[in-house]
């Protein structure tokens, strides 16, 4: 069921669901697109005993010798593991990369984030206590968000974060070009956990809501909030929100053919909650939440195919708190051109695009043409450029965000909206490398929690029935010049979001555009386009981008890669914040030069760097500043 690489691309996708109970002598690899779950109302309602592993996640292609080391783990996406306890007596191995999250587990020994030192990208640990040591071993970089650590812990290689974390925490660190950089948040003002199945004692189902715990507090309440320390991790639900099946509309992919979005949308209308079954769902039109407090769920990374008209496989109606997503796949599909569509095209739209201001102001996200838009032949970076010049130089004269709060979506501060395990991508399963999109998730209104996101354009993709890999020994085919093309993995429009957990990867233009105030992230992972010429260089693109404008933001383990497979490709900087003002702060910023060529030439607003030996990280250090943005 998914226990080698062979699987990376297909359509099949799998819940393994266990009952309240205890299970003796059970060792299961959790493969691609396999979500293993207890179905207990607390953690502790389903154990695993008297076995070796229990759930367990191991390197790939163990008899390739990479780097020394057995096997690679870079490749173990797209799987999930919650709900549980483990006494497995050689711990919880789970070496994993992006995509793969770990959560409200109790582990009764120690847990192994690596196999054996093969490679790893990851990763998301969140709601969990480990009695046992935690080793990291080989991980590039990981968020523990709301771990109790009971055992010592063993740093990874470059970025480790630790967010409202309990016990033998590591303790802060700028790190090195040979240490890993410890961040730590001790007292976030958010934290939210994903919505879960559970079973009752009389054999019904029941959907639980976990409540948002919150330290939102302005002057000495948040001081006090601070000094109380971190909350940890909540595996028993008290105040969770339980909902009965009743009112629950269960999906089912192979009985939708064709009206998938129709079916589930005459749902959600009714007011009902939505659980996806395991499978793949074309859509021909979005699903639309639009009632406060409903929950999209989907079980075995179930997955949503965008509509081939170019609008979002999921749509959040502008103001309508409360709303959970979550355990969902995003995909591109074949769209018309811009120039046909007249919008543009995303995968995720949360809230409604502004239209104009006070007095008929233009507002932060105006329409415009997308990055999509040019003419055949001419060079997509060059394209994506033009894109971002337009959208990002009038930003400059636009209304700051007192002008503009009449007319923007503020949210609910007390009832957030919440993602949780979403996951995007454009390119991979489809064989045909004109899937599309321009920005994969947009985020419009304000106080909304997102909690290990992936927003991924494909480097690599299925092979055509017949069709050799174009980089042996490369398995896949290598996405080249003009493939699956996508301007920018998010754009974050909406104030006082926060995101504990965010990876993108791969786009042709900005990674990540952050347009709203007070917006904070812990946590951040990226790789620049592999294939990028030097046009990706001219263009002035970054890593991670906050708008002019922006009075106030904050991200904190913030990575960004460089691997040009192709060209020379001079990157200005990793993370870019134009007109710099002291309220936007990155600390434990990074750059990373993976292999190949061109390089990254600073790592914030020109300050540090270049990154020009392969492997080493070349960190900012605390105090420095460039136009007065803050970096620590």
């Amino acid at each position: 069921m998914g226990f080698n690489s062979d699987r990376h691309f297909v359509d099949e996708r799998f819940a393994i669901l266990f009952a309240p109970g205890t299970y003796t002598g059970i060792d299961i690899e959790v493969g691609y697109y396999v979500q293993l779950a207890g179905l207990g109302a607390k953690a502790g309602d389903v154990v695993f005993k008297d076995c070796e592993r229990g759930p367990f996640v191991e390197a790939l292609n163990k008899h390739h010798i990479v780097g020394g080391r057995p096997g690679l783990s870079l490749d173990t996406f797209w799987r999930a593991a919650e709900n549980f306890r483990t006494e497995a007596t050689q711990g919880q191995l789970w070496a994993v990369s992006q995509a793969a999250p770990l959560r409200r587990v109790d582990i009764a020994g120690p847990l192994l984030l690596h196999d054996n030192g093969a490679q790893a990208s990851g990763g998301h640990l969140a709601n969990a206590r480990v009695a046992g040591p935690v080793d990291f071993g080989s991980q590039q970089q990981w968020l523990a968000r709301s771990v109790e650590f009971g055992g010592g812990v063993t740093l990874g290689a470059w970025s480790m974060v630790f967010t409202d974390c309990t016990g033998r925490v590591p303790e802060p660190s700028a790190g090195a070009a040979d240490a890993p950089a410890v961040t730590v948040d001790a007292a976030p003002a958010l934290t939210v956990e994903k919505p879960f199945v559970a079973l009752r004692p009389d054999g019904r189902f029941e959907l639980r809501v976990p409540a948002p715990r919150q330290r939102r507090a302005e002057g000495p309440a948040a001081a006090a909030a601070a000094a109380a320390g971190p909350l940890g991790p909540d595996l028993e639900g008290a105040d969770d929100d339980v909902r009965g099946f009743e009112r629950v509309f269960v999906a089912r992919a192979g009985e939708m053919a064709g009206a998938a979005a129709a079916r589930i949308n005459a749902a959600l209308a009714e007011g009902k909650d939505v659980v996806l079954s395991p499978g793949v769902y074309h859509l021909e039109a979005p699903v639309v939440v639009s009632r406060p407090n409903q929950v999209v769920l989907g079980l075995g990374l179930a997955t949503l195919v965008a509509p081939p008209t170019g609008e979002p496989c999921l749509r959040v109606a502008a103001r309508t708190p409360g709303v959970r997503v979550a355990g969902l796949m995003l995909e591109a599909s074949v769209i018309p051109p811009a120039e046909e569509r007249g919008f543009t095209a995303t995968l995720l739209e949360w809230g409604e695009e502004e239209e104009e201001g006070p007095e008929g102001a233009a507002a932060a996200t105006p329409r415009r043409r997308t990055g999509q838009q040019r003419e055949e032949g001419n060079n997509p970076f060059e394209a994506v450029a033009t894109f971002f010049s337009s959208v990002l130089a009038p930003a400059v004269g636009q209304p700051g965000a007192e002008a503009r709060g009449a007319t923007k979506d503020p949210g609910d501060p007390g009832n957030p909206g919440v993602l949780t395990d979403v996951f995007a991508r454009v390119g991979g399963s489809n064989p045909d490398r004109r899937v599309a999109t321009d920005v994969m998730v947009r985020l419009h209104a304000g106080h909304l929690y997102g909690d290990n996101l992936w927003l991924w354009r494909a480097d690599h993709v299925a092979l055509r029935a017949g069709e050799a890999p174009n980089f042996p020994p490369l398995d896949y085919h290598q996405v080249v010049l003009g493939e699956c093309p996508c301007a920018t993995g998010l754009e974050v429009c909406g104030d006082d979001v926060t995101l504990h957990g965010l990876a993108v990867e791969h786009t042709q233009g900005d990674q990540v555009v952050w347009r709203g105030e007070r917006g904070e992230v812990q946590f951040y992972q990226s790789e620049l386009p592999y294939e990028a010429d030097a046009a990706f260089g001219r263009g002035g693109h970054a890593g991670y981008r906050v708008a002019p404008g922006v009075a106030r933001h904050r991200a904190a383990g913030v990575g960004v890669y460089s691997n040009f497979r192709d060209h020379e490709v001079p990157v200005a900087a990793a993370v870019r914040h134009e007109g710099g003002r002291p309220g936007v702060v990155f600390e434990n910023a990074f750059t990373v030069l993976l292999n190949n060529k061109g390089l990254i030439r600073s790592v914030v607003n020109g300050r540090g760097g270049p990154a020009a030996e392969k492997g080493k990280p070349v960190r900012l250090r605390l105090g420095e500043e460039e136009g007065g943005c803050c970096v620590s």
